[in-house]
């Protein structure tokens, strides 16, 4: 009797757990997931040869709007870039504010397999940030980034990386708002698995949406934290090196602009110098530094930190400058110009090899005036939309600049601004 009525229990369980499995496959045949019907009704804000991969919506620019940001791709490529598009809403509906071509990355490593770059792809909208979050398995890492607007532009405020290694596992927190490098390494060969936590502070800089690459800063900031103890020289002149921490003591070298040094300790000792050209007043320390004198010895010494910005690595892929005031950046897939603070063009760019990097000529401007680069100055051989304009070469740390067009930079330098197109940019140290 006992076994009959257990039977009847189970046979009554087993069927409220069918109706409910029905119920729950009807309910979603009836009401597709949010993102199926969020494609639907986003196709319209995109071209017709995109499709949308993601989409997520929340207040971005603090106006209680529900505003918009989508991952779409072409539909004719498996692989390839992906853009992120973020709209701002308002009383008429969603306006597009600001495309990036570099903050999302490829899905494949190659077009010839079907291995993707991260296992798990998430963007998302809360707090007025922008968040993108990407997640590697093995040896790849975990890659988080925030954007939020600062002064109406949407900007990369934070990125994060988390890598399981051989031996250790590495967690690195860059604060590109605050210009904060921390870095979390965990020995896992050992029982007690000890953490090393390192910190440094870097100049905060400022990453536009558009240009800026997640990957690239990670890389940066571990580079940055490996030549924590290397400098720089920015003094266009040179810098002394002195025999004592002393204004007035013996010279024993100069090191030229441009010249990397490694700081051994900093001094107690405090400094001041006052620019009378330009009227400014730079404050710092002396430090002890080690370098190789004529007969190739080594020596230490001391100067004036004042004129010493942190040591990077000479790439292609970071700012430039000419005259302090023209601008240039060059990323990946973005190489911008930046004539003035109100006037910003963006091109796309052709990878050659890590050294030399070409400007296809088809930009996007940002700019308050007419900067004449649509002129042709009456040439038959204009800069073509869709060519090479320019290759950029990294020699040193200088960029050599080679015009495929030179008829056309020189009527642009002869006819609106001399300084637009120079041969050669220096690094631009912030």
């Amino acid at each position: 009797m006992y076994i009959e009525n257990h039977m009847k229990i189970r046979i009554v369980l087993l069927l409220i757990i069918l109706l409910c499995t029905g119920c729950k496959k009807e309910k979603n045949q009836s009401n597709p997931p949010s993102n199926i019907s969020n494609k639907i009704e986003y196709n319209s804000l995109v071209a017709s040869h995109y499709e949308i991969e993601y989409s997520a919506t929340g207040d971005l620019n603090g106006d209680k709007l529900n505003d918009l940001a989508l991952v779409v791709k072409k539909r004719d490529k498996s692989n390839g870039i992906r853009e992120v598009m973020v709209f701002l809403k308002n009383s008429k509906g969603y306006s597009l504010d600001i495309t990036s071509k570099t903050v999302f990355p490829e899905k494949y490593l190659s077009e010839e397999d079907d291995i993707k770059n991260y296992v798990q792809e998430e963007i998302e909208i809360k707090d007025q940030t922008l968040f993108i979050n990407l997640y590697g398995i093995g040896p790849q890492s975990n890659t988080f980034s925030h954007y939020k607007y600062q002064k109406e532009t949407l900007s990369l405020i934070y990125v994060e990386s988390y890598a399981m290694g051989a031996g250790s596992h590495s967690n690195l927190e860059y604060n590109v708002s605050e210009g904060k490098i921390k870095l979390e390494t965990t020995n896992t060969t050992r029982d007690d698995m000890p953490t090393k936590v390192e910190t440094i502070n870097v100049d905060g800089m400022g990453y536009s949406f558009n240009t800026c690459n997640p990957e690239e800063l990670i890389s940066y900031a571990y580079d940055r934290m490996r030549d924590r103890n290397r400098f720089v020289v920015i003094a266009k002149n040179g810098l002394l090196i002195r025999e004592r921490p002393d204004i007035y003591s013996e010279r024993i070298w100069q090191l030229p602009f441009n010249k990397d040094i490694e700081v051994l300790e900093k001094t107690d000792v405090s400094f001041s110098f006052k620019d009378e050209e330009s009227y400014v007043t730079i404050d710092g320390h002396w430090v002890k530094v080690a370098f190789d004198n004529v007969n190739g010895n080594n020596q230490h010494g001391y100067v004036f930190d004042g004129f010493l910005q942190p040591y990077e690595a000479p790439t292609i892929f970071r700012g430039w400058s000419y005259l302090d005031h023209i601008y240039l950046s060059i990323h990946k897939n973005a190489i911008t110009y930046e004539l003035h603070g109100q006037c910003h063009y963006s091109f796309p760019t052709k990878v050659l090899n890590k050294k030399d990097v070409e400007l296809i000529w088809d930009y996007n401007a940002d700019c308050v005036f007419d900067s004449q680069l649509s002129n042709d100055f009456g040439l038959q051989k204009p800069p073509v939309v869709g060519k090479p304009f320019a290759k950029y070469s990294l020699e040193g740390r200088v960029l050599k600049v080679t015009y495929y067009y030179k008829e056309w930079v020189k009527a642009y330098s002869e006819n609106v601004n001399r300084e637009t197109f120079p041969n050669e940019f220096i690094e631009r140290y912030y």
